[in-house]
């Protein structure tokens, strides 16, 4: 179920949008390192390959992980943002009842 931001989202003007889009980005990209390296790792083990570029590319990709963590997290200038969270269906659906709108359409 996807969040939904409460008001349009903009990403030059809205650092809270901001900030919440660096840090779903670097926790998809953490997901996809995770997945990728360690399926790698696996079958070279499972087949019993050579492979000398896997060490490079995981060391690689794990580095430029951290490079980017470290930008998101200590970095990047977030200090205009208000303390907005994104919204779910379940929230969005019990504002709109309390405000009398529908959430339907």
């Amino acid at each position: 179920m996807p969040p939904f931001w409460p008001r349009e989202p903009d990403r030059k003007n809205d650092t809270a949008y901001r900030r919440f889009g660096d840090r779903v980005n670097l926790a998809f990209n953490i997901a996809i390192y995770a997945t990728a390296a360690s399926s790698l790792w696996f079958f070279k083990l499972l087949m019993y390959q050579d492979w000398p570029w896997l060490k490079g590319l995981t060391l690689g990709w794990l580095g430029f992980i951290g490079l980017q963590a470290i930008y998101v997290l200590a970095i990047a200038d977030y200090s205009d943002a208000d303390d907005t969270k994104p919204i779910f269906k379940k929230d969005k659906d019990k504002l709109a009842e309390e405000s009398g709108e529908s959430t339907e359409g």
